[in-house]
């Protein structure tokens, strides 16, 4: 079998989705075993469909001599086509039911995690409803992650801190969220009345790791902050940073949604910014064809539903002298 090119043209009516399913499958995850069991197939099953499908096209798509099995060059080509004709198959199934007027199928969304732990609890309550005829799988994932899973076609949309500037996605603005300044007791003395971003104490300053876009935020609003003199650690999400505040010192910036529930001691170290106050903005992000608008709608309604009259949270449009802060 060559490798380059073929006898005679194959008839391209005996390459079905299922086959094209499996070679994407074999060449992401480099197993035949893991990919059969993503497929949900038998390995006998999928290597025998892949071996029709060389058969069929007259080339050798996998080199099986190494391991993790790799696409030979040929196949490299043509795992790259058949990943945009299993997309737009999948797109042609989606816009058949939502020409339909259904909102039915299996929905994939991602969320950044300095969201999940605070808006989740108030937004899926809204969504899972007992008659609701989709299944939403969700994932945390960081922004950089998301935005190439999106484009990618391997999720459907994603919840994120924008605004956004990328080619191919939408971006739909769902509410605006205020940061507030959590600080410890011996500081709130030496805090400037009112409160603003140029006149924070000289005090150490908590921040989040590497890969969140809140910790961006943090750095562009403040970036005079001070470091634990002697200690370095960067937390991997909103609530250790308040607990280290809490029991260590030193202060942290906490968005809005996080201050719901928490306990009269917690509630207590929070400062508000006077106008213009800092906020992020959180947005709904999908590809710029994805065709569930009325899945989208009802995102959209549930996710503005959830945070409708929470103090620190407007509405696109709505806050008054605040400023947004970019992701840097």
């Amino acid at each position: 079998m060559q490798e380059s090119s073929c006898a005679s043209a194959p008839d391209l009516c005996w390459v079905n989705l299922q086959q094209l399913e499996y070679l994407v499958a074999v060449a992401e995850t480099g197993q035949f075993v893991e990919a059969a069991n993503r497929c949900h197939v038998t390995q006998a099953t999928l290597s025998a469909m892949l071996k029709k499908l060389e058969e069929e096209l007259g080339l050798r798509l996998i080199d099986r001599s190494r391991q993790p099995v790799k696409p030979t060059p040929a196949g490299e080509a043509l795992i790259k086509q058949a990943a945009q004709v299993l997309h737009q198959a999948k797109q042609m199934k989606m816009l058949a039911e939502e020409l339909l007027g259904s909102t039915a199928g299996d929905y994939r969304m991602l969320i950044i995690p300095t969201l999940s732990s605070s808006f989740l609890p108030l937004f899926l309550p809204r969504m899972l409803q007992p008659q609701a005829n989709w299944t939403l799988d969700l994932k945390e994932t960081f922004t950089a992650e998301m935005l190439q899973q999106l484009k990618q076609g391997e999720a459907d949309m994603g919840i994120l801190a924008g605004p956004i500037v990328e080619p191919g996605l939408l971006e739909i603005p769902l509410f605006e969220e205020a940061f507030y300044l959590m600080a410890s007791a011996d500081l709130h003395e030496k805090v400037s009345k009112p409160l603003s971003l140029g006149h924070l104490p000289d005090a150490p300053f908590w921040l989040l790791e590497e890969g969140h876009c809140l910790r961006n935020q943090m750095l562009a609003l403040c970036n005079h902050v001070q470091r634990q003199p002697g200690f370095t650690y960067q937390a991997g999400n909103t609530e250790t940073l308040m607990r280290l505040v809490h029991s260590h010192g030193g202060m942290t910036l906490v968005p809005a949604l996080q201050l719901q529930g928490l306990s009269e001691a917690y509630q207590a170290s929070m400062l508000a910014f006077e106008a213009p106050m800092p906020v992020r903005s959180i947005s709904l992000v999908v590809r710029e064809d994805y065709p569930r608008r009325r899945f989208l709608e009802l995102v959209v309604a549930c996710a503005r539903e959830a945070v409708a009259g929470l103090e620190g949270v407007w509405f696109a449009g709505e806050s008054v002298n605040t400023r947004v802060i970019p992701i840097r």
